[in-house]
């Protein structure tokens, strides 16, 4: 993540520490979604058929893409 649509903030005192530790959450949600679904996988699991509401996201997505795609041709 980055700063730049604010460059005043990186003249801010610990500014820097503040948005990594922002950050480092992020992605941590992010791996523990890709983590979740790889359980599942591994255990057997069609992941886009019985979404948990950590998957919940992806299936919107997909949804939403294929609508699109649909509306396109």
């Amino acid at each position: 993540m980055s700063l730049d649509f604010a460059p005043i903030l990186k003249h801010v005192t610990f500014m820097q520490y503040l948005w990594r530790h922002f950050a480092e959450q992020v992605l941590n949600e992010d791996l523990r979604l890709v983590l979740g679904q790889q359980e599942r996988m591994i255990s057997g699991a069609f992941i886009w058929n019985c979404p948990v509401s950590y998957d919940k996201l992806g299936v919107r997505y997909r949804l939403w893409r294929e609508t699109i795609e649909q509306g396109s041709k």
